[in-house]
């Protein structure tokens, strides 16, 4: 079976490759375990299936790394119109040496709970805290759901100029990639726009944990919370437990995470995830880092999907978002503090959203981010089922 690649690009691009996996699996045959995939010069490619939404095996994804020395050629329009290069797929036993695995390690507390998860790939290494304490002095509970370190190499980017003196005494409050607080949607016949729930504060629960030759990748979801909306039709008033999902990823090779956000709401009682429907949402994210007095923030008012943070003194460090569902300008300093950062998704039902930590690069993160936002959220390298001539 052959898969056609599709580069929507003016240029020759490398990388990783994502496809539908259900209808992969339905018209091969062939399951996850027993999979070789090959590119067109016959050479074998690390790959693994992947669960988007562990309640939902529709959004299960196959992705695939390119060899390094191999380019998908570029295609003469800026969309997916052509396939440039393809893919075949083949039943045998994969060969557990090819490829590089990124590692997710589950920190457990005593009663069994997963209460942080360690993302690395020997580029980055993530310690995501689950629990709303920090792992630090501070015993403020405010910590939910955040990066409270973000490493590359041996420095840390949360707090650069300190980790330089070494692994201590560096700032407690320190934390990124945190979602503090999330607006749901409510209808148009409401009073209100929208529900507003505030989550710094709040435990998330790990819902799945993978590991494979392209990615690491885990799964959390928020603590329930009420949302209530009116049936115009009957005048009911409806209730139902919402939950916001976090499908965080990193990939071999990386020095970005990314990862993909969206609101489940099930009427209370139902079993967690089944039956339950998607509702659109809007995100805040919030960061607590050092990259000195009023760094400067690229963030173009033409491309609102993506911005930059940059700290211009060793070890040069950087920090770049990217979404496509559209950023809001960065609010800095939040509420005052020159450490404090904070920024809004727009409003969508699933937001792919993109984190980039640089060091030792300066002048770079402007262009990176832009770079990463262009190829892995914009205009992704995608694959589908070979069409017939």
């Amino acid at each position: 079976m052959k898969l056609s690649v599709f580069n929507p690009s003016d240029y020759p691009r490398g990388g990783h490759v994502s496809a539908p996996w259900p209808e992969i699996a339905q018209h091969s045959g062939i399951g996850p375990g027993s999979l070789v995939v090959r590119d067109s010069r016959g050479t074998v490619l690390p790959h693994q299936v992947v669960q988007v939404d562990p309640d939902d095996r529709s959004r299960d994804t196959l992705v695939f790394a390119l060899h390094p020395g191999h380019k998908v050629p570029a295609a003469r329009l800026d969309d997916y119109s052509e396939s440039t290069d393809w893919v075949s797929l083949e039943e045998g036993r994969p060969d557990p040496t090819v490829g590089v695995r990124a590692i997710a390690r589950e920190i457990r507390g005593p009663d069994g709970t997963v209460r942080a998860v360690e993302l690395t790939n020997g580029i980055l290494t993530v310690w995501l805290n689950l629990g709303p304490f920090n792992c630090g002095a501070s015993s403020r509970p405010c910590y939910g759901g955040s990066a409270v370190s973000v490493r590359v190499g041996d420095i840390e980017m949360l707090d650069p100029l300190q980790s330089m003196v070494g692994p201590h005494d560096h700032d407690p409050e320190k934390r990124a990639m945190q979602i503090d607080r999330v607006r749901v949607v409510l209808p148009g016949w409401e009073e209100q726009v929208y529900h507003e729930e505030p989550l710094f504060a709040r435990s998330w629960a790990a819902v799945s944990t993978t590991m494979g030759p392209v990615r690491a990748i885990i799964t959390i979801a928020s603590e329930p919370f009420e949302y209530a909306c009116t049936d115009l039709a009957t005048a009911t008033r409806h209730r139902l437990d919402c939950r916001l999902y976090r499908t965080i990823s990193l990939s071999t090779g990386a020095n970005c995470l990314v990862e993909e956000l969206f609101v489940k709401g099930s009427l209370p009682g139902s079993a967690d995830g089944r039956g339950a429907i998607r509702l659109s949402f809007a995100a805040r994210y919030f960061a607590h880092m050092y990259y000195g007095h009023l760094p400067p923030i690229y963030h173009f008012r033409n491309i609102p999907d993506w911005f930059a943070i940059a700290y211009g003194d060793r070890p040069y460090p950087g920090y770049g978002f990217a979404t496509d569902a559209h950023a809001s300008p960065v609010a800095y300093p939040h509420e005052g503090h020159e450490r404090r950062f904070s920024w809004w998704v727009w409003p969508s039902k699933t937001a792919r959203c993109l984190h980039l930590f640089l060091a030792n690069q300066p002048g770079h993160i402007d262009s990176a981010t832009g770079h990463c936002w262009y190829e892995m959220i914009y205009r992704p390298l995608k694959a589908e089922i070979a069409k017939e001539p």
